[in-house]
This record gives structure tokens, C-alpha cells and sequence, in this order.
């Protein structure tokens, strides 16, 4: 459930620092950050997500993470389109898990939601994405501002089960077995080459019974829907890291 995070003048703003570097001085936030993006990353509690963690951002900083996020997902979109050739038409993105500032000056965390209010964002288009698992169809869909949800929306089908009680329920299968029978129809790969075997539909609500919860609390308007082909997964890329190696080899 989405629920306020705190008001604009309880928390104190943070930007990146210009003065270390004359050279990115006259560029905005924005430029600065793509800049010194290689110094960044919110994988495993990186250099960004401390600076999130150790200042709480608030106001401009904050949205500097959203563009950040933005950019890096549009970069994904290019090299796809430039791979196929194909001619981009259209740009979705799903964002989910975000803070928004709202009208009454309040900021509002959407763990495990997506806004769903006309206007959310300057360059909103007025469609977000709800991609209910890794085999459904993603939803393209039009808020409707609905006030006994926040505004929101939910921004996937969400956990039946933790990672853990997943893996026990399948006890005994293999993984290339669960990912057959949960992948059936569509290319399913995992980019480190190890399956996540977590991910898979199996351990995530009913996207019908999630996508008629949608319409009949009123949360969102379905205007169309992406049909899966294929989806590339992470994969269990921990499994076989670094530190694990090593720790195998000692």
C-alpha cells in the first residue's frame, strides 16, 4: 500500500557538487550525473544508493534519481531498436517503487505501486506499464486517480510467496524443468546465464485475477497491452559471483 513519506521542508535537499569539478559547474543536475554516471549505481547498496540512504533526497536530488533511471532505460531502448533496425514508435516505462510529490506538498512512496494520476510527472504521457510477470502480457494503461488507493496503481502482480517458500514448494524439480513449464509460448533467457528460477510466474499472483482487481477497484483503465515474445531475465548472477568463487576456491 502506497503511504506518505514526509512533507517538502521536513527533509533537506541534496545536489550533486559542482564546485569539486569547474568542468561540469555549467552543466544542470541532470548533465552532471550522466557525466559521472561510471561513479554511480544502486546495485548492491552502490555509491548512489548511499548517497540516497545517508542524505534521504528530497526535491530536486530526488527527481535527479528518476531521471538517472529514466535515461538508462531509454539507453536500453536504443540499443534494442539499433540492433533489430526497427523504427521506435512509441516509449513506455514502467515507474514503480518511486517517491511523488502531489499537490498537497506531500511526497508519496509507491512500494510496490505505480502512480496512476493524470500529470505525475512533467513529461508523463498520461500511460504507464503494469507488466504482471515474465509470461503475461504487460498492460498499457490510463490512470484514474483513484482516492482510496492514493492514486495508485500496482505495478505487477506481486509475490505469492517469498523467494525462499518458493524454492521449497519445488523441492525435487529441476530448474530447467520449472522454467519450461512456467515459459511455455515465449523466449525465455536469463542475461547471466543461470535461471532465476524465483522469478518465474509460478511464484507470482494471478495476472487475471490481478487485472480484474484493477478494473473492478477502479485503478486503472487498460488501453492495450504488449503481447511477450520473449523476456530477458538477470538470471541467479549471485550464484556463481565473485566472492563466492573465491570463497569456493579457499
Amino acid at each position: 500500500m502506497p503511504a506518505v513519506l514526509f512533507r517538502d521542508d521536513s527533509i533537506p535537499s541534496v545536489s550533486l557538487d559542482a564546485a569539486a569539478s569547474p568542468a561540469l559547474s555549467t552543466l544542470s543536475d541532470d548533465e552532471r550525473l550522466l557525466k559521472t554516471s561510471a561513479d554511480f549505481s544502486l546495485v548492491l547498496g552502490g555509491p548512489l544508493y548511499q548517497l540516497w540512504r545517508g542524505t534521504r533526497l528530497a526535491g530536486d536530488a530526488l527527481q535527479l534519481m528518476r531521471s538517472w533511471t529514466k535515461k538508462n532505460h531509454f539507453a536500453i531502448h536504443d540499443a534494442v531498436a539499433s540492433h533489430l533496425g526497427a523504427k521506435v514508435k512509441d516509449r513506455f516505462w514502467n515507474e514503480h517503487n518511486f517517491v511523488f510529490r502531489k499537490s498537497d506538498g506531500l511526497f508519496y512512496h509507491a512500494k510496490g505501486a505505480t502512480p496512476a494520476w493524470a500529470g505525475f510527472a512533467a513529461d508523463s504521457s498520461g500511460l504507464t506499464l503494469i507488466p504482471l510477470n515474465m509470461a503475461e502480457p504487460i498492460l498499457i494503461s490510463r490512470g484514474l486517480d483513484a482516492e482510496h488507493a492514493l492514486g495508485f496503481a500496482p505495478h505487477g502482480a506481486g509475490r505469492n510467496f517469498s523467494r525462499s517458500a518458493y524454492m521449497r514448494r519445488h523441492a525435487g524439480k529441476t530448474e530447467e524443468d520449472m522454467v519450461a513449464e512456467q515459459t511455455r509460448g515465449i523466449d525465455a533467457r536469463f542475461f547471466c546465464g543461470i535461471p532465476d528460477v524465483s522469478e518465474l510466474p509460478g511464484a507470482y499472483k494471478s495476472a487475471a485475477v490481478v487485472r480484474r482487481q484493477i478494473a473492478a477497484y477502479g485503478l486503472a483503465e487498460v488501453v492495450d497491452t504488449v503481447e511477450p515474445v520473449g523476456s530477458i531475465m538477470a538470471g541467479d548472477w549471485q550464484r556463481d559471483a565473485p566472492w563466492r568463487r573465491k570463497k569456493r576456491k579457499s
